[in-house]
C-alpha cells in the first residue's frame, strides 16, 4: 500500500514538473523563438528600378527614401529628391506611388526591371502650416485609404521639435488629398519615425496598441535622438481623428536617450575632435555616433524585433570633420576610412524588451553587418524599408544604388522575403550583451585542408596591429577586423594578411596552425615614434623588446619564438 501511494506520488510530483515546465515554456515560446541569424529569417527574392524622370514636381534622384507597402495596388510610396526647391518653391520630400513588378535576380544593374510611378510626385510639407522647418519625412504607414506620416526638421539645433506627424486622408488620389496635421507624438524624435504593425499576438502584452513606432539619430544634432533603435506604441486613433495641435499619446518600450550618462544609450558616440589626424580608434559596434536605425518589425512566429539600417568608422574610426585617407575634409563627422561603411542589422528579443526595469536596459542578442545585392560594400546604404505582413516581403531602399548615368542618384529597390526559420530557445536570463564585434552577416570561409606547416603556433589568435596592404588599387592601411567584416576569402589571400590574421583567415590561404612572418608592414609605436616595420626589421636587433610590443609576437611568431 505504502509503495502504490509512493508511486503515485512520483506521478503527482512528475505532473507538477510537467505543468511547471510547460508553464515556463509559454511564457517564453508561446510566440515562438528567437531568431538564430539574419540569414536564417532573410532570403533575397531580387531587385528593381524606380525611373530616374520628373514625375509630377519631383524624382527619384536623390530620395530619402522613405517606404510605405500599399496593398490594395501591391504598391510602394517613396519619399523623393530630399532638397528641391525650383522657382522659390520647395518641393523637397515630395510623395509618389511606384507598382511593384516582379523582381529580378540578376546581378547586372540595366538587366533589372525599371518601373515608371502610378501616381506622381506630390508635395505634402509646404501645406501644412508649422513654425519649426519641417523639412524630413523619417516614416509612412498606410492604414486604409490614409496614410500616417512622421517628419522633423533635418537640422533641429535647438532640441524644440514638437510637429511630427502628419494624415494623408486619401492615398488613392494624392494630388487631391486632403492633410491633416500637424499633429505632436509625445515622445517628439525619440520615436516619430519608422512605424509598423504589432502583431496580434503581441498587442495585449503592448497596452493594446496595434501600431507601433520608433527612430535613432539619424539626421544631425543626435543629442535630441533615441541614441539606438527605439520602439514605442501610439494611439493610432487619436493619430486618425485628430486635428492640428493635438498632442498623441506614446509608450515607450525601449529607448535610449542622449545623456553624458553612457549607462542609459547604446554604445559608445564619441568621435576625435577636428583636426585630429586619423586613423582614430575604431568606431563602437554596437552603437555609435554614425549608426542610423532605419526600419525595424515584429518578425513573425519569433519573439525577435529586427532593426536595420548602417554604421561606419568600425575599423578606421570617426572624427569630426575629418580628413580621410583620400585627402578630402568631410563637412561633419566621418571615417577616417572612406569604404568604412556598412549596412547592419540589430535583432532584439521581445520578452526582454516587455521584462526590461527600463526602458534603456535592452541590448540587442545580435548586431553586425549586412551584406546585400547591390549596396557596393556597403557605401549604398539602407535608407527606407517597409514590411508587408500578408505576404511576408521586405523591401528596402538602398541609396544612389540604381545610378545608370553621370548625374542620376535614383535608389534600388532591393527584396527579401522572411522564411519561416531555425529559431533559437530563448534562454531564461537576459541575453549577453555583445562585448566584442558581431560576426558579419556573409557565408563564412570554408575550411580548406592544407599541407602541415613547418612550425605550428602553440596560439592561434589575429594581431591587435594595424598594418599596410594592396586593395583595390589602393594602398591602404587595416587590421583583421576589417578582414573579418566582409569578403574575407578575397582579403585573406592578399599577400601576408593570412599570417598577420590567423585566426580569421583559418581556412582562407593557411591552416589556423600554421606558423609564419608576415609579410606586412606593421604600424606600431617604438620609442615614442609611430613607425611602419616588417618582422625583419624585428629580428635585426633589440628583439626581445621589439617582439613585446603588443601584437608584434602574433605577426611575427617565427621571429619572436611563438611557435612551437
Amino acid at each position: 500500500m505504502n509503495n502504490q501511494i509512493h508511486h503515485y506520488n512520483s506521478i503527482y510530483q512528475g505532473l507538477v514538473l510537467i505543468l511547471l515546465f510547460l508553464g515556463n515554456v509559454t511564457k517564453y515560446c508561446c510566440y515562438g523563438q528567437r531568431v538564430n541569424s539574419i540569414q536564417d529569417v532573410l532570403s533575397y527574392s531580387g531587385s528593381f528600378r524606380l525611373s530616374s524622370d520628373a514625375f509630377g514636381v519631383s524624382t527619384v534622384n536623390y530620395a530619402v527614401g522613405t517606404l510605405a507597402y500599399n496593398s490594395d495596388r501591391n504598391s510602394l510610396f517613396i519619399v523623393g529628391h530630399d532638397e528641391l526647391i525650383i522657382d522659390g518653391i520647395d518641393y523637397s520630400d515630395a510623395i509618389a506611388e511606384f507598382p511593384i513588378p516582379a523582381a529580378s535576380q540578376s546581378e547586372v544593374l540595366a538587366e533589372l526591371p525599371v518601373v515608371e510611378p502610378i501616381q506622381n510626385f506630390v508635395a505634402f510639407l509646404d501645406q501644412l502650416s508649422t513654425e519649426e522647418g519641417i523639412n524630413r519625412i523619417t516614416g509612412m504607414y498606410v492604414h486604409e485609404n490614409e496614410i500616417i506620416v512622421n517628419a522633423e526638421n533635418w537640422y533641429d539645433a535647438g532640441g524644440q521639435n514638437r510637429d511630427t506627424t502628419f494624415v494623408i486622408t486619401n492615398k488613392s488620389d494624392l494630388g487631391n488629398s486632403g492633410v491633416v496635421g500637424y499633429l505632436h507624438m509625445e515622445g517628439s524624435t525619440q520615436c516619430a519615425g519608422y512605424i509598423g504593425d504589432i502583431p496580434q499576438e503581441w498587442r495585449a502584452s503592448f497596452g493594446g496598441s496595434s501600431l507601433f513606432t520608433g527612430w535613432s539619430s539619424v539626421y544631425s544634432i543626435i543629442s535630441r535622438y533615441s541614441i539606438g533603435p527605439s520602439l514605442w506604441t501610439f494611439d493610432e486613433g487619436a493619430v486618425l481623428n485628430g486635428s492640428p495641435g493635438d498632442q498623441i499619446p506614446t509608450r515607450a518600450f525601449m529607448n535610449f536617450p542622449y545623456t553624458y550618462d553612457e549607462s542609459t544609450h547604446l554604445g559608445d558616440i564619441d568621435w576625435a575632435p577636428q583636426g585630429t589626424p586619423g586613423p582614430f580608434a575604431p568606431a563602437d559596434p554596437l552603437w555609435n555616433g554614425l549608426a542610423q536605425a532605419v526600419y525595424g518589425f515584429f518578425v513573425p512566429e519569433t519573439t525577435t524585433f529586427l532593426v536595420i539600417g548602417n554604421t561606419a568608422g568600425l575599423e578606421t574610426g570617426i572624427g569630426y570633420k575629418a580628413v580621410q585617407e583620400n585627402g578630402i575634409e568631410c563637412p561633419g563627422p566621418c571615417p577616417y576610412g572612406t569604404d568604412d561603411y556598412y549596412n547592419y542589422y540589430w535583432m532584439f528579443d521581445i520578452e526582454e524588451i516587455l521584462a526590461a526595469e527600463t526602458v534603456s536596459d535592452i541590448r540587442p542578442y545580435d548586431y553586425g553587418a549586412w551584406d546585400i545585392p547591390f549596396s557596393n560594400n556597403g557605401l549604398n546604404s539602407i535608407i527606407g524599408a517597409t514590411y508587408d505582413t500578408t505576404s511576408r516581403m521586405l523591401y528596402i531602399a538602398l541609396q544612389n544604388a540604381g545610378q545608370m548615368g553621370l548625374y542620376d542618384r535614383p535608389p534600388l529597390i532591393v527584396t527579401f522575403a522572411l522564411t519561416r526559420p531555425p529559431t533559437a530557445p530563448t534562454a531564461f536570463t537576459s541575453a549577453p550583451v555583445a562585448s566584442t564585434p558581431a560576426p558579419v552577416a556573409s557565408t563564412p570561409a570554408p575550411v580548406v585542408a592544407n599541407t602541415p606547416a613547418p612550425a605550428v603556433s602553440t596560439t592561434c589568435v589575429d594581431s591587435s596591429l594595424r598594418f599596410k596592404l594592396q586593395w583595390n588599387g589602393r594602398k591602404i592601411t587595416r587590421n583583421c577586423f576589417w578582414v573579418s567584416n566582409r569578403a574575407t576569402i578575397q582579403r585573406c589571400s592578399v599577400e601576408g594578411v593570412s599570417a598577420a590574421c590567423r585566426d580569421t583567415c583559418g581556412g582562407a590561404s593557411t591552416s589556423c596552425s600554421a606558423c609564419e612572418d608576415t609579410t606586412l608592414r606593421l604600424k606600431l609605436e617604438w620609442n615614442g615614434r609611430i613607425i611602419h616595420r616588417d618582422c625583419s626589421w624585428v629580428g635585426n636587433r633589440a628583439t626581445i623588446q621589439r617582439c613585446g610590443i603588443v601584437g608584434v609576437a602574433d605577426a611575427c611568431p617565427v621571429t619572436c619564438g611563438n611557435c612551437s
